[in-house]
């Protein structure tokens, strides 16, 4: 006779992309979502990884581990009672938050929302992944120069290390010049090259600029 608490002692976690792909996931599987996926989504956006995120029961709870070293997402409840988001970074691992939520990211193609529903929550090993080597490679995103890197750090070493500090730690243009021994002219154009890039990337750049990059850039490091 089963026990009819097993399936609250070890729940399924059911998964849609709200465009007619609906999946129940058993704990003793996992799945994989991206272009190349088990769960397959964007197959034609060329900016979105093969495998950009797994999925799989811990023992304790569904987990989720980012597999991209540049793009994050978010994770934010849909249930009316609680109001709670975080942030999945690149390379991280979370618990899945029980009950119904919401998971959203976005290139710059378009932006993507998919509905988890977990009744209950739980740790282990995801199974290793395996790309296939015929599919097409991912779009590259922008890396940072030397100067571009220097700049960055220098903006973001005030929020580094005070967390929770406010903008106004975040220096100067004029600053930020005489520490790189730059000039102003020279840290503006800086700025502005390397803000129309990350926008090309589908970052959402906000003004001033070097506050977005201080964040921007903090972000990254942590």
């Amino acid at each position: 006779m089963e026990n009819p608490s097993q399936d609250l002692v070890n729940p399924p976690l059911i998964i849609n992309d709200l465009m007619g792909l609906q999946r129940i996931i058993e704990p003793q599987e996992d799945v994989t979502v991206g272009r190349a996926g088990s769960f397959q989504i964007g197959h034609d956006d060329r900016y979105l990884h093969r495998i950009f995120f797994q999925v799989w029961y811990s023992g304790q709870g569904w987990l989720l581990k980012n597999h991209s070293s540049e793009m994050g997402l978010d994770i934010q409840s849909r249930s009316t009672r609680t109001r709670s988001s975080m942030y999945v970074g690149p390379a991280a691992v979370v618990m899945i938050p029980p009950g119904p939520s919401a998971v959203t990211f976005k290139t710059p193609e378009r932006s993507y929302e998919l509905h988890f529903d977990v009744p209950n929550r739980h740790l282990s090993r995801p199974n290793q992944v395996r790309i296939k080597l015929n599919t097409d490679s991912t779009h590259a995103r922008h890396v940072p120069n030397e100067d571009q890197r220097q700049l960055m750090e220098a903006l973001a070493a005030p929020l580094l290390q005070s967390p929770g500090a406010n903008d106004s730690v975040i220096p100067t243009i004029k600053e930020v010049a005489a520490t790189l021994g730059w000039t102003v002219d020279k840290t503006n154009r800086k700025i502005e090259r390397l803000v129309k890039s990350l926008e090309k990337d589908g970052e959402a750049v906000y003004t001033p600029h070097r506050n977005f990059l201080a964040h921007y850039a903090a972000r990254r490091h942590r």
